[in-house]
């Protein structure tokens, strides 16, 4: 960008929360950069955290595993959300935060976080709480943008889960991934940067 005369420049992280990444890593790189660069301008955008765009793309991937019709939400499903985890106690706040949020636009009977790894409750805890609950289904739902080893790791315990469990409903959500919802918080970022 800099070779293109761009003077400029919003770096935006796809990421959710913000723990060590967006604070650390991305910040330490775009410091070197602008120290080698001072007549440019180079500014960190947020995090996508809990933009309406991406409470929005969650609450899709929520509704298109619930069979509507036979069941109500608000009553009868668990949410457990799943993240991957960190030891930034403000990042997990905001994880929190997230869900509070989404069970405001999807309501459930009862919604929760787990984590994939560093964090606690951990996803197997959390599953084995859902597994003696009074909820009849229980939707998995990775809060993560790519696909990956913890949505593939996440997809064998929910298997393990149902074959131990089999008189609940257990429904595993897609993860974000690409779509125009998250495409569009990023950009979101970019002009706010």
């Amino acid at each position: 960008l800099i070779e293109r005369d761009v003077r400029d420049v919003p770096v935006v992280p796809l990421l959710l929360f913000a723990a060590g990444h967006a604070k650390q890593d991305i910040p330490n790189e775009v410091y070197k950069v602008a120290a080698r660069f001072p007549h440019v301008t180079i500014r960190q955008a947020e995090p996508l955290g809990c933009h309406e765009n991406i409470l929005a793309a969650s609450a899709e991937r929520f509704r298109s595993v619930v069979p509507l019709g036979e069941i109500n939400p608000a009553t009868d499903v668990a949410l457990l959300m799943v993240s991957r985890g960190t030891s930034d106690l403000s990042a997990i706040a905001e994880v929190e935060r997230f869900v509070r949020l989404r069970r405001e636009v999807t309501p459930v009977a009862f919604a929760t976080t787990a984590y994939m790894a560093v964090a606690e409750p951990t996803v197997a805890t959390e599953l084995e709480a859902m597994a003696s609950s009074p909820y009849g289904c229980v939707v998995v739902q990775p809060h993560l943008l790519f696909h990956g080893q913890l949505t593939s790791d996440l997809r064998e315990m929910v298997r393990k889960k149902q074959a131990e469990c089999p008189e609940k409903e257990w429904l595993l959500a897609a993860h974000l991934g690409a779509c125009d919802l998250v495409a569009a918080a990023a950009v979101d970022r970019f002009w706010v940067a």
